[in-house]
């Protein structure tokens, strides 16, 4: 009989979930449960206890989430019942007691003397043998099914509380039955329609229909909140994404610190443990940040997932009239999980945020800025056209997009300031002399070729060499350096496709949807003069790029640079100062390696 016992309890228990019977206060069952708008259910006692403390309080806060509900005027007691959760309760105590009797008899609940041997389950009365048969013998009752005590006791006969089929009545007209006012989205009876609910003003369907367009609404937002938890997994990925570039960034950072610590004097090594406990500190700022974000996501896709798993659980164990009850309430928890809004994403580490750390200059990066013709005469030369980049006193973060821009006006340049163009499309006025600041310089102090990318996009030829254009949205896929154009059938379509120096091969829009993700090298071709001849036409003060040999890394700052001494040419090597100041040694024609190559700006013009 035990082992009975305890199968016939477990079946029942099946169901739902281990401690889903107990108040989340009291640890007891649950005692007339009363749900709130957050779908939390507590025994009304325990509900009335803890307001007591506050009785003048017109809202109630929800223990476990913090969520807080108005009360009407009935209080505690106006809270809508949980009756899916009592129907729950009833049958656990139910079997319970089946349990509990399986040495004792159960008396038969019409003659109140004789042991039961079977109940109605649907007059959900027990009925010894001779009452059974008068049971049987009645016309109204003679077609209800009954199960014998065994079976119920052994489980296979379940117990279904009456409570689930019960029909509510208006809690106003206890004698009338309900209907659904859509207009105010409550339960009515006729004579509520006829007080508080009129029509035209109002409009009321049965409960049928009612219910279905509950699901429907309930449905499609179930789906929109899942939506919504597909866009926080995304923006994580992003996030993660980011950092993961970040931490790389981080990496680069330091191994160019260590280094130019290496190249230098023991005192040199010392600063290089300075420097990199400051890219430390700048990093950990970053990675709070990214942290913040994460964090963010985390906590929306929780809550997004457990109001979706609250929300099923109403929607499995709910009946009709609780459903249409907690519409508002489910609907309301579905849009707040929907709007829940995300942080906006995290740069990554760059040469920039080292650059504006008080307590980190220039020169402790490696970076010795290129003043040979100074900002103040640099701002007498500017012309529309000219093309500038971030100055010494830039304070404006990123808004240059880390990229080149265009003086467009010049009107303001009596006073300091001039308008600036960035790629991004963005235009601002910027100091150039106003209370002596100089926000920008000049990119190699020299003027832009205004070659448009609609333009370059036509002159693409097989071996042109390209960088990341207006529309790059493909990360670091090109390794941030040049790749060279090794096919155009499909530019017709506006695609073409691209080698990069890491051995990558991809196909990028170049008039597709009016995009255009790359741009040329200096806007012209390479190598229609071989880099031989190019030797042969160097000068002091030609302007020269990587070449076909190039294998020193980001040395050259990904920039230009200028033939500053030929002395060794006759054996092939040539001096050359890049825009950061570096000055290094480079082959042209040395061992048959060529690291450089010309500027070019047209067919045959070189710099």
């Amino acid at each position: 009989m035990a082992g009975i016992s305890e199968v016939s309890v477990a079946g029942v228990l099946e169901k739902i979930s281990q401690g889903h019977l107990e108040c989340p206060i009291c640890f007891s069952r649950f005692t007339n449960p009363k749900i709130l708008n957050c779908l939390h259910s507590f025994c009304q006692r325990c509900l009335e206890i803890m307001m007591e403390g506050h009785p003048q309080q017109g809202e109630i806060t929800c223990p476990i989430c913090r969520q807080k509900m108005a009360l009407s005027d009935a209080g505690i007691a106006g809270i809508l019942n949980n009756f899916s959760l009592m129907a729950l309760v009833d049958e656990v105590n139910q079997q319970e007691e089946m349990v509990k009797s399986q040495r004792s008899n159960i008396i038969c609940e019409v003659c109140e003397e004789e042991e039961a041997i079977v109940r109605c389950l649907e007059c959900r009365e027990y009925f010894c043998d001779f009452c059974h048969n008068a049971h049987k013998r009645s016309k109204k009752t003679r077609n209800h099914e009954t199960a014998s005590i065994e079976d119920l006791r052994s489980g296979k006969a379940p117990y279904q509380s009456r409570l689930w089929n019960e029909v509510p009545k208006c809690p106003n007209h206890s004698s009338q039955d309900l209907f659904f006012c859509e207009t105010c989205e409550t339960l009515i009876c006729a004579v509520c329609t006829a007080l508080d609910h009129k029509a035209p003003d109002h409009k009321f369907i049965d409960i049928s229909a009612a219910v279905a367009s509950c699901k429907e609404k309930v449905t499609e937002h179930i789906t929109e909140a899942k939506q919504c938890i597909n866009k926080f997994e995304e923006a994580k990925k992003k996030a993660l994404n980011s950092k993961l570039d970040h931490n790389n960034m981080t990496v680069e950072m330091n191994d160019r610190i260590t280094k130019n610590a290496d190249d230098a004097v023991d005192k040199i090594r010392e600063n290089e443990r300075l420097l990199k406990e400051k890219v430390t500190k700048v990093c950990h700022k970053k990675d709070a940040c990214f942290d913040q974000v994460l964090e963010c996501c985390k906590e929306n896709i929780e809550k997004a997932e457990k109001t979706l798993a609250t929300v099923k659980s109403v929607m499995d164990q709910a009946n009709n009239f609780d459903l249409l009850k907690l519409q508002p309430n489910l609907l309301q928890n579905l849009q707040d999980a929907a709007d829940q809004e995300t942080l906006a994403p995290v740069q990554g580490l760059t040469f920039e945020d080292l650059q504006q750390c008080e307590d980190i200059s220039q020169t402790d990066l490696g970076f010795t800025p290129r003043m040979s013709v100074s900002v103040q005469e640099q701002a007498r030369r500017l012309q529309v056209g000219t093309r500038v980049k971030r100055g010494p006193d830039w304070c404006y973060g990123n808004q240059d997009g880390q990229d080149e821009g265009r003086v467009i006006c010049l009107d303001d340049a009596d006073v300091g300031f001039v308008d600036v163009e960035w790629s991004s499309g963005l235009v601002e006025s910027y100091r150039m002399g106003a209370k002596g600041h100089y926000d920008l310089q000049m990119v190699n102090f020299g003027p832009r070729m205004s070659v448009s990318v609609q333009e370059q996009a036509r002159r693409l030829q097989v071996g042109t060499r390209v960088i990341r254009g207006p529309d790059w949205h493909y990360g670091n896929q090109d390794g941030q350096g040049e790749g060279r154009v090794i096919c155009i059938d499909d530019a017709d379509f506006g695609y073409v496709d691209v080698e990069w120096s890491s051995g990558l091969v991809e196909s990028y829009r170049m008039g597709a949807k009016g995009h255009y993700d790359l741009q040329m090298v200096n806007f012209g071709p390479r190598m229609s003069v071989s880099v031989q001849e190019q030797a042969r036409r160097l000068q002091v003060g030609t302007r020269v790029i990587r070449g076909p040999d190039w294998h020193y890394g980001n040395q050259d700052g990904r920039d230009e640079g200028r033939v500053i001494c030929l002395d060794d040419a006759d054996v092939g090597l040539v001096d050359v100062e890049w825009s950061s100041g570096l000055v290094d040694n480079y082959r042209m024609g040395a061992g048959g390696h060529y690291d450089l190559q010309m500027v070019k700006y047209a067919d045959d013009e070189y710099y």
